[in-house]
């Protein structure tokens, strides 16, 4: 027979996987950093192009900048 603490393990671990997910959504979230209308590179500052800004309008770096930050997190695209 089950006490309440086994049957309440399941949805506890989901509780605390939902946590975690929200916890890292919240901490890799990047807000565009905007300056007389222009969305700027939040590492170099430099206006981002409107060609890069079509490719992904989402983009909160520079080309080089995202580049640079991929290689530098071991991820390849």
């Amino acid at each position: 027979m089950t006490d309440i603490v086994d049957r309440a393990q399941p949805y506890e671990e989901a509780l605390l996987a939902e946590a975690h997910a929200m916890h890292a959504a919240r901490m890799f979230h990047e807000e565009p950093r905007i300056v007389n209308g222009a969305r700027l590179c939040l590492d170099c500052d430099e206006p981002l192009s409107k060609k890069r800004l079509k490719a992904a309008p989402e983009a909160v770096r520079c080309v080089d900048c995202q580049k640079l930050r991929e290689k530098l997190n071991g991820r390849k695209r």
